[in-house]
């Protein structure tokens, strides 16, 4: 102003307002000082560019383009008057003209970022998403935290389908600019679609708290939550989607779909029923409500619904087998099959139809016809996964478990990024016991599907089974993380803490599973034996009552009422109760409970005739008739002890525990036989210390008249004392064994070292006895 005071038309100062009043925003009054630098110095090239600047951001492109390009016009190679030359025409979809600005660009600084990142947007923009993809990440080389670049690369890669890595530059985006919901929905998507619900749910969480107003998110929310099973939640975050914007008919079929698998048939029908009369609803929503119709069991409805999407698509394999499942629904099974039969031979063996055509046949005339089908579409496609499954099915349902193995094993490795067969194979080994071959395979689905919840419980499971607590409780965490509302997850989980020692968090879970499902009997019994051990027995037996109250809980009642009763040395009333809950439901376990109870109040033997009606119902049952032989070996009933042991090796011969208990039994029967026995035992477990203590045992017996079996007595029973130092009982008849190999002195020590220790057991007058003998001998 000072200037202009002296030299109104110094073009100059004019310019410098005009700067003064762009910083201040004042656009108007920036735009009259440039017009008059112009008008005085017409070869400025500052004044130009900054006329264009101010133009521009006023809105007026036309007449900021004719500023830039007199002020190329002055400065030709002016890199910042390019840039933004190629922004307008990228603002105005002229991407011919922004790509030829671009390569003037490239020109001047053939490795200048922006350029790159400017043909990454006209790229984007014109959905050339490879182009986009490989000039943003040139960007990215150059400037990794360039935001933009970052949701460019993988918003792009995200189109080409590449989800997986496409998460890779969206998280980097989100964690630029976790503000940015448009880069967050997308990244849930992307997470949504490469079947990574828990980071997906992760990526949601702040958007949750924050209660946004965004369509693009609850979207995203909304197929998150349904490929997470969490159709309530998917089907409100749908709504909220829909609530944000216009009618849109692919969120109506969304919130359709959402609301059918939430069990809401006659909403998810409505709501489907509205996506069709406002659009054309993609073939899979308008395939569900054909399938909602056959739920309603109203075929009619089912087929004219299809016959409308039947015109629009003729030639969708997918179709014909809904087709067959409408005919099928009205009864027409032989129209069925021959409509999959010639369909079938006229898309030239089509593997879908091969398929459908092996299932629909093979109901009606068989394994063998649905086997024979699906091995025509294996001839034609060898390694076709849902035809290489259903053969597992079919084996499996004829009882063939080794052709089911072998039919899932080549399904794996033929498809080697396939969770599928992996979880079936871990599934069979899990039934089969065989635990570590079941989280060898679990694990490797775990790799291809992190956040599969049926492949993380077969794993959850196996791990306790195997007693490998700190994996199961990070697999049952991961699990209630990715279903919170679901109750048997959470109940897993108290039962990993309980075991783990962590009995204040599994009460906390416990109650959490009873706050999600208020009749979950597993979750109040739980309860109910955490508080007997912590000796809140008015809490237990109030449990118990409850449970008993439950429409399925009355037989858990009944068990922890007597648990309660037991743990308080009331073992008449828990025997009561047990047979009560017997009665209810016969188990092995509680056959054994009362038992135990029974024979603490004197009744053994009634107790055994409950053992016996469940070994009646269940022969088999190894584990069961294993306790009755323990308790009549305790009770001395030695014939009936062997006659059990026998029972069990029978069926499972190499039984080390079952031969050295039978060879006790035979021993006090005076059956010459239990040595052998005894042999047989220590051949199959050579390093376990009682097993060896009861051959040592028995050598030393017969050592009384045999030195020679006197002195491998002592060798075997040395052994034994090793294994298990504490073991009072096993030094005691190590001690006689030396006694019979004429080793007095030892036998002494050991003894010592027993009765020092003040540890009672059974032969503990006998050792007194022997070590007074020692002393009589020594004097």
């Amino acid at each position: 102003n000072d200037v202009l005071a002296q030299e109104p038309d110094f073009a100059e100062a004019h310019l410098g307002l005009a700067y003064v009043a762009f910083w201040q925003s004042d656009l108007p009054s920036a735009k009259a000082r440039v017009d008059r630098a112009v008008a005085l110095a017409p070869r400025m090239f500052d004044a130009w560019h900054t006329k264009g600047d101010i133009e521009l951001a006023m809105g007026l492109h036309a007449e900021a383009v004719t500023s830039y390009r007199t002020a190329l016009a002055l400065v030709p190679r002016s890199v910042p008057v390019l840039i933004n030359m190629a922004w307008i025409e990228l603002g105005n979809a002229r991407y011919e003209r922004a790509g030829e600005i671009i390569q003037r660009l490239r020109a001047i600084a053939p490795a200048s970022p922006t350029a790159d990142y400017l043909d990454a947007l006209v790229a984007f923009r014109r959905g050339d998403n490879a182009k986009a993809r490989d000039h943003a990440m040139q960007v990215l080389r150059a400037s990794p935290s360039h935001v933009q670049s970052q949701y460019i690369a993988g918003a792009s890669t995200f189109r080409l389908g590449d989800y997986a890595s496409a998460t890779g530059f969206l998280a980097t985006a989100v964690a630029l600019h976790p503000q940015n919901l448009h880069f967050r929905a997308l990244l849930v998507f992307a997470y949504a679609r490469s079947n990574r619900i828990l980071e997906g749910l992760r990526a949601l969480e702040p958007g949750l708290k924050a209660e946004v107003k965004d369509r693009n998110f609850w979207a995203a929310a909304g197929e998150l939550y349904l490929r997470a099973d969490a159709a309530d939640k998917a089907a409100e975050a749908f709504e909220k989607s829909l609530g944000y914007g216009p009618e849109n008919v692919e969120l109506l079929s969304f919130l359709g779909i959402s609301r059918l698998a939430a069990g809401q048939l006659d909403s998810g029908i409505d709501v489907l029923e509205a996506a069709l009369r406002a659009g054309e609803p993609s073939v899979d929503a308008q395939s569900k409500l054909v399938l909602a119709y056959l739920r309603k069991r109203d075929p009619s409805r089912a087929s004219e619904a299809l016959a409308v999407i039947e015109a629009r698509h003729p030639d969708d394999s997918a179709l014909f087998k809904l087709r067959s499942a409408v005919l099928l629904a009205e009864g027409k099974r032989s129209e069925a099959m021959k409509l999959l039969q010639a369909a079938f031979a006229a898309k030239r063996g089509d593997a879908s139809l091969g398929i459908g055509l092996a299932r629909i046949e093979g109901e009606e005339k068989g394994p063998a016809v649905a086997k024979a089908h699906l091995l025509t579409v294996l001839e034609r496609d060898p390694v076709n996964l849902t035809a290489l499954l259903e053969m597992a099915a079919v084996a499996q349902k004829t009882g063939r478990l080794t052709e089911m193995v072998d039919w899932l094993e080549k399904a794996r490795k033929l498809n080697p990024n396939a969770p599928r067969p992996r979880i079936l194979l871990a599934s069979h080994y899990l039934a089969q016991r065989d635990l570590g071959t079941a989280i060898a395979y679990a694990t490797e689905a775990q790799r291809l599907a992190p956040d599969d919840a049926e492949m993380l419980e077969v794993l959850g499971q196996a791990y306790m089974l195997e007693g490998n607590l700190s994996s199961a409780l990070a697999v049952y965490g991961q699990l209630v993380e990715l279903r919170p509302e679901a109750a048997g997850y959470r109940y897993a989980l108290g039962l990993a803490e309980a075991g783990s020692g962590n009995e204040a968090a599994a009460i906390m879970t416990f109650r959490k599973t009873l706050e999600l499902d208020r009749e979950h009997v597993g979750a109040r019994f739980a309860l109910g034996r955490l508080a007997i051990k912590r000796k809140l027995f008015s809490e237990s037996l109030s449990l118990a009552r409850q449970l008993q109250a439950l429409p399925k809980g009355r037989y858990d009642g009944l068990v922890l009422e007597g648990d309660t009763a037991n743990a308080q040395g009331s073992f008449g009333t828990a025997a009561s109760l047990y047979r009560k809950a017997y009665a209810d439901t016969k188990t092995a376990g509680v056959a054994m409970k009362a038992h135990a109870a029974l024979a603490a109040v004197g009744r053994g033997e009634q107790g055994e005739d409950i053992l016996l009606d469940w070994l009646a119902a269940k022969p088999d049952d190894a584990k069961t008739r294993f306790y009755l032989a323990g308790a009549r070996l305790q009770r001395s009933a030695f014939r009936l002890a062997a006659d059990d042991y026998n029972l069990i090796l029978k069926r499972e011969p190499k039984n080390a525990d079952a031969l050295n208990n039978l060879a006790h039994a035979l021993h006090h029967l005076g059956d010459a036989r239990a040595l052998s026995v005894a042999e047989r035992a220590a051949v199959l477990a050579p390093e376990n210390p009682t097993i060896l203590d009861t051959l040592g045992y028995l050598l030393a017996y017969q050592g009384r008249a045999d030195r020679r079996q006197a002195l491998r007595a002592v060798e075997i029973l040395d052994k034994a004392t090793q294994l298990a130092p504490d073991n009072p009982e096993i030094r005691y008849h190590y001690a006689l064994a030396l006694v019979n190999a004429g080793k007095a002195e030892q036998a002494q020590a050991n003894l010592d070292r027993v009765l020092a220790a003040g540890k009672p057991f059974p032969e503990e007058a006998l050792a007194r006895q022997l070590r007074a003998q020692i002393d009589g001998a020594f004097d």
